[in-house]
């Protein structure tokens, strides 16, 4: 089954309050164990040493892999237990951010202050740890929840010092989008390639443009509606468009970059 929580919800939740910040569970996957008796189902050929010479020996995963369809739905089956199985140690709300506030092996979470996040940062972190997850790499728009946590465990381009040398500027990844944290906002990093004038090569143009939360629907809209002509001219996949169409699809794209200029504050 599907158990992981859907990207928008958690993108969302995010920023419904002030103090946002991010952490990541090391190699989720394989903090998993595989029960004995299933083992066999993940096995596999192995030459020692990389050597195709010597003898091949057969082998069983004991943790589960990256890449096997049913790991997803394992692991987050694993962290949800452990909320349920460990809430009652380190909070109501520690075991709902489990639930509900984790993409796979992110976490993306926002509390009212800064006593808050920490208070909850912290017993987040040991309510994992208690399930065998060590939660990690965590960045935040607050440098004091960042100087809060170790420094082996913030991400290393999130430092309090680098905060400090880049004026509060930073940018930071979130799950496809880009998360400016001064001024606290979400934007968008357009990197154009150059594609073939075909269908092919513009469809892969528009799907390549990232936008979980549909901001920047209208615009790209405009491209899809130059998709579809030509798909009523019945062209192959292959085949450069004529030149009306290239001229509109050129058109088109030279505004691309323009949505680096967009900005969302908090989605409150």
């Amino acid at each position: 089954p599907d158990l992981t929580n859907q990207l928008i919800r958690v993108l969302i939740r995010f920023r419904e309050e002030e103090v946002a910040y991010m952490g990541d569970i090391e190699a989720m996957f394989h903090q998993v164990i595989v029960p004995e008796h299933q083992r066999n189902l993940l096995r596999f050929l192995w030459w020692k040493d990389g050597n195709p010479e010597k003898e091949i020996e057969d082998l069983e995963m004991c943790v589960h892999l990256f890449g096997s369809v049913s790991s997803p739905s394992c692991s987050n089956y694993a962290l949800k237990r452990t909320s349920i199985d460990y809430q009652w140690k380190y909070g109501e709300d520690a075991g709902k951010t489990l639930r509900r506030n984790f993409y796979v092996d992110d976490m993306l979470k926002s509390s009212p202050d800064v006593v808050t996040a920490i208070d909850l940062l912290q017993r987040t972190r040991s309510l994992c740890k208690a399930g065998g997850f060590n939660l990690t790499k965590f960045v935040s728009n607050s440098p004091e929840v960042i100087q809060s946590i170790p420094s082996t465990l913030v991400k290393p381009s999130s430092t309090f010092q680098e905060l400090i040398d880049n004026g509060g500027k930073h940018n930071e990844k979130t799950l496809g989008l880009i998360w400016n944290f001064n001024p606290d906002t979400f934007g968008y990093k357009i990197s154009p390639k150059e594609k073939p004038q075909s269908k092919r090569g513009m469809l892969s143009e528009i799907s390549s443009i990232y936008d979980p939360l549909g901001f920047v629907g209208p615009f790209l809209l405009e491209g899809r509606k130059i998709i579809q002509q030509l798909c009523h001219l019945e062209l192959n996949w292959d085949e450069i468009v004529p030149d009306e169409v290239k001229n509109k699809w050129l058109t088109w794209k030279t505004r691309l970059p323009s949505i680096e200029r967009l900005s969302i504050k908090h989605l409150r």
